[in-house]
């Protein structure tokens, strides 16, 4: 399903996830505002620990000292950053999953401090 939305002369497309099913199966209502409430909640950026790993990534590979210059040398230093982030580092995003979503919940999908 697509939903377009336009804003002045700007036209912007929306897809629903194809996990839609799975994101609303156990809610109690269902309505068409409840289910985009959840949709929205999950495509949050808040929600996407992805984002956090990545701006991490881009700022050690930033630093470096001299800076990437090809593709290659990009490709190489992404995967030796990579590599020199502790054991456990993806943990400590795992483990906030469960405090995020409570807090999306609390916030009515506005915005959050956590």
């Amino acid at each position: 399903m697509l939903l377009l939305l336009s804003h002045g002369q700007a036209t912007v497309e929306k897809g629903f996830s194809i996990y839609k099913k799975v994101e609303v199966e156990n809610m109690e209502e269902i309505s068409y505002v409840s289910q985009r409430l959840i949709c929205d909640y999950f495509n949050s950026t808040e929600m996407n620990i992805i984002e956090d790993i990545r701006e991490a990534l881009l700022h050690v590979v930033e630093k470096r000292s001299p800076p990437p210059r090809t593709p290659m040398d990009l490709l190489t230093a992404l995967q030796d950053s990579w590599c020199e982030f502790p054991p456990g580092y993806l943990q400590t995003p795992v483990e906030s999953m469960p405090h995020r979503f409570a807090s999306l919940l609390r916030a009515r999908g506005g915005p959050t401090r956590y």
